[in-house]
């Protein structure tokens, strides 16, 4: 699938254009409640053990991938130096926990002698072979409610919040409405 949201089932698969020229393209993944034995601050706290260490980290996306045309679009945004960001959401009640971290590389595999840059627990649980791209990042802090609130489905205008509500959607390709 080509499309600019490439979620579990393939409903956003068609792009709008005008969405994409709006602002710039930011990637969210959401964290499952049930999925994972880790909370949110726990992944968290692991890539940020990492930076800390070395300055940055590789964030590997369990199953999930980015499509070609969208990786290069993603790629021209942050080679010309525009924020680039990964939001990283996971459910708690009735609100949501939402970090923000930039996106300073995208690549399909971990790259060479990377290894030390990626947080102990990938490795403990054998999931670098699960993973569908690498995110290289530079810093992790809590996204305000007013930012996640703004942020809208690239390729449908949605509100992010009303959609991660309303479906089981995890990953999109998401940017920040004006105002």
């Amino acid at each position: 699938m080509s499309g600019l949201l490439e979620e579990n089932h393939g409903k956003y698969s068609c792009m709008n254009k005008s969405l994409l020229s709006a602002g710039q393209l930011h990637v969210l993944i959401r964290i499952s409640a049930t999925g994972t034995t880790d909370s949110i601050d726990d992944i968290v706290a692991a890539h940020r053990t990492v930076i800390k260490a070395r300055g940055y980290v590789w964030f590997g996306m369990w199953k999930l991938r980015i499509a070609a045309d969208r990786l290069e679009l993603l790629k021209r945004q942050y080679d010309g130096l525009e924020p680039t960001y990964l939001y990283l959401v996971q459910r708690a009640g009735k609100e949501f926990s939402v970090y923000r971290a930039t996106v300073t590389e995208i690549s399909a595999n971990l790259p060479p002698k990377s290894a030390h840059y990626v947080p102990g627990y990938y490795f403990d649980r054998k999931m670098l072979s699960g993973m569908g791209a690498w995110l290289k990042l530079k810093d992790f802090s809590s996204a305000t409610q007013v930012e996640f609130e703004r942020l809208r489905v690239s390729t449908t205008g949605r509100a992010v919040p009303e959609l991660l509500n309303q479906s089981q959607v995890s990953f999109a390709l998401v940017s920040s409405a004006n105002g």
